[in-house]
């Protein structure tokens, strides 16, 4: 069978010649790169994770970073099987730098800071974070080229550039330990024993489901904050660790119940704001 036609010039650019077997085994190369760079970014993070014990954001940063380097060494694989001089890519090179001078700024921008936030580490897959200037917090989920994923505690997959996590201050909740202090407010009406109700509110605490227990590091305690003008303030200090950090709010939410019902059980009351008005009768025979 006559396959001569395959090498048959199809397309002439200067000195390089457009065949049909450049251009199949073109595509063919840059299918099988695409194949290969997703299949590790997926299947590295598991294998790795189980035959070296590398944590979750290791094994992602290393996963991400051999996706980027064999897609672009497939992209040049296949450019040079088309006859193309790749010492000509500064050209393409200096095209591109113009081109993200007109409009590509933010692209650029967003590229350069998701690579930092791979190797500076500040900012981990799975750690549990806050931006100040809003009211986001939750997970992250992944850190990809423009944007990083977050889910929320609602279930919600909110994406932030990558650029506003070096612009922004971004509280870490889980950058350097798993532990987290929950501050839980309470009042009491005045003429309450305090000291008894720091006694109820401590063994109340011990009960507490999630709650550490028995390490000196992170010991339950009660703060009287404030005289305030129609109540007592108190705070309930417990510290929460682990998955338990990622749902603080439900946490506090439940603590608060246990807290208000004990206080109703055991007879402390609960105050609300209150105003005495004095009335003076004016006397009688004075002129207005």
């Amino acid at each position: 069978m006559d396959l001569s036609w395959l090498e048959t010039p199809l397309l002439s650019l200067g000195d390089m010649q457009l065949s049909v077997y450049n251009v199949m085994f073109s595509v063919i190369s840059l299918i099988m790169g695409f194949w290969l760079s997703r299949w590790v970014r997926s299947q590295l993070l598991k294998r790795l994770s189980r035959a070296v014990g590398l944590d979750q954001s290791t094994v992602y940063t290393i996963a991400t970073l051999a996706f980027y380097v064999i897609t672009v060494l497939s992209l040049l694989m296949a450019v040079s099987i088309l006859g193309f001089d790749i010492t000509n890519l500064a050209i393409v090179a200096g095209a591109v730098s113009v081109g993200i001078g007109f409009g590509l700024q933010d692209i650029a921008k967003n590229f350069i800071s998701g690579l930092l936030l791979l190797f500076d580490r500040s900012i981990k897959v799975g750690d549990f974070i806050q931006l100040s200037n809003s009211d986001l917090r939750g997970t992250v989920e992944q850190i990809r080229v423009r944007s990083t994923i977050v889910k929320t505690s609602d279930d919600l997959d909110v994406i932030v550039p990558n650029s506003q996590f070096l612009s922004d201050q971004v509280i870490n909740w889980t950058m350097s330990s798993d532990f987290l202090r929950l501050h839980v407010p309470f009042s009491v009406a005045y003429g309450s024993d305090a000291r008894a109700l720091e006694a109820m509110v401590l063994n109340l605490a011990k009960t507490l489901p999630d709650v550490v227990q028995d390490d000196p590091a992170h010991k339950t305690s009660v703060w009287f904050i404030e005289m305030a003008d129609s109540a007592l303030i108190f705070e309930m200090l417990v510290w929460i660790k682990g998955n338990h950090v990622l749902n603080s709010r439900r946490k506090k939410s439940e603590y608060t119940f246990a807290l208000y019902e004990a206080l109703r059980r055991e007879g402390f009351e609960i105050p609300f704001p209150q105003r005495d008005l004095h009335i003076k009768s004016v006397a009688q025979g004075v002129k207005l």
